[in-house]
């Protein structure tokens, strides 16, 4: 009887107008995600090579052990993150490369080299205001992954109880916890669809360039990234049942989950943002 429930909610959902607008919005997002990185990550793997190779170069003419100790092997930078268009993670404050640290005399010798790294600018990063949007993945699951399944679910037991279709369900041998249940498991999995198949439009694009290639760990944090967001989204899905089963009106769960959103992800994370800096 469970799957019988969860096939049905399944299918109000995939025939429903928001289940197609999610999928066209979830799939624009994404590729739009994916064009970006094109457009920014080769550029950044260029530079990165041409200043590895002029490293090179110039450790090559060092041929004598005693200068190499006093002038060191060079700068040596950091290779820019593969997976940019998960998240920045603030990469662009971060040092790119290493400078030297300071000399120091040892054993009658002169100077030996020591590496050193820049340090950050905190007062930089504390009065860094983004002046856009960054469509990355932790603004489309931040954001649209907690509105989408309060979409689907605000009236998941209040409308049914407004249509009288619940009572009907009800007076079906079924428990309670089971028709829960079966609603959670069909509104999950009309959820994760569409998010399923934006990411993997995302990833084939980006797959496409060479420069972009992401490597066997890169793909084991995808998949960690896409089960957290998996588990994101359920989280919120169940707050939206609860919500639902709680009041008699459709009208009051949407109202009251919005509240809810709005206060949970917007407000509070830009508040305690800003007063943690």
């Amino acid at each position: 009887m469970i799957w019988h429930i969860v096939t049905r909610e399944l299918l109000d959902h995939l025939t429903s107008l928001r289940f197609a607008l999610t999928t066209l919005i979830l799939v624009a997002l994404m590729v739009t995600n994916a064009v970006v990185h094109l457009q920014t990550h080769p550029e950044r793997i260029r530079k990165y090579s041409e200043n590895v190779s002029a490293s090179h170069t110039e450790l090559k003419s060092r041929t004598q052990l005693y200068a190499l100790l006093q002038k060191g092997p060079g700068k040596l930078y950091k290779r820019p993150s593969s997976l940019t268009f998960i998240a920045d993670g603030g990469d662009a404050f971060l040092p790119s490369e290493s400078v030297s640290g300071g000399f120091w005399r040892l054993y009658g010798l002169s100077y030996i080299w020591a590496m050193g790294v820049p340090r950050l600018n905190m007062d930089a990063i504390s009065n860094h205001r983004p002046t856009a949007v960054v469509i990355d993945w932790v603004f489309i699951i931040t954001y649209l992954l907690s509105f989408i399944p309060l979409l689907f679910t605000f009236d998941a037991l209040s409308g049914e109880r407004e249509r009288g279709t619940l009572r009907l369900c009800l007076a079906n041998p079924i428990s309670r916890p089971a028709l829960l249940v079966g609603k959670f498991l069909g509104s999950l999995t009309a959820v994760l669809i569409p998010f399923y198949f934006a990411v993997l439009f995302n990833l084939a694009i980006i797959s496409t360039e060479s420069w972009t290639q992401l490597g066997g760990a890169d793909w084991g944090r995808v998949g960690l990234i896409i089960l957290i967001a998996s588990c994101y989204a359920g989280i919120f899905i169940t707050v939206g049942l609860i919500v639902s089963a709680m009041t008699r009106e459709s009208r009051l769960s949407l109202v009251v989950l919005l509240l809810i959103w709005v206060t949970v992800v917007v407000f509070m994370p830009s508040t305690l943002g800003t007063l943690s800096t």
